[in-house]
């Protein structure tokens, strides 16, 4: 959906610039690829990821928003339904991520409720142990 379109023209005069080839017919000015972009599975997982910590989501949402196309220069705010996208998938995942967050933390404490049963099983046979110990003793005294 997003290969090769985060790439934008860089330099002094890009107002009238709409494709790469305008922009590098300039030798002042330069095509270069966003940071965080969709162009293989790799840089994809990773732009994914840092949109889920919701740390610099935002600067991929508005490239997602901007992009036009292939080799195209981006207009703001060209394709405003990307946000759909982008908002669905920081819900999704926050609705994951929380119930996953929730699970963990309520497993952790049953595996914790159990440890200290066993606990307490261990301790109380120890204290009758040493009660019929000293009865016991008392008895043969």
């Amino acid at each position: 959906m997003f290969k090769g379109k985060f790439y934008h023209c860089i330099g002094n005069d890009i107002k009238n610039i709409s494709t790469k080839a305008d922009c590098l017919a300039d030798p002042n000015n330069e095509w270069v690829n966003s940071q965080f972009n969709f162009d293989n599975l790799g840089n994809a997982l990773v732009s994914l990821f840092v949109l889920s910590s919701k740390d610099g989501w935002m600067d991929i949402m508005y490239s997602g928003i901007d992009a036009v196309g292939v080799d195209k220069q981006p207009i703001k705010n060209y394709n405003e339904w990307m946000i759909i996208y982008f908002v669905s998938f920081l819900l999704l995942l926050g609705f994951f991520m929380f119930n996953t967050f929730v699970g963990v933390v309520i497993e952790n404490f049953h595996k914790c409720r159990a440890d200290q049963k066993d606990e307490e099983k261990a301790y109380n046979f120890a204290k009758r142990y040493k009660q019929l110990e000293k009865f016991r003793k008392s008895k043969q005294s």
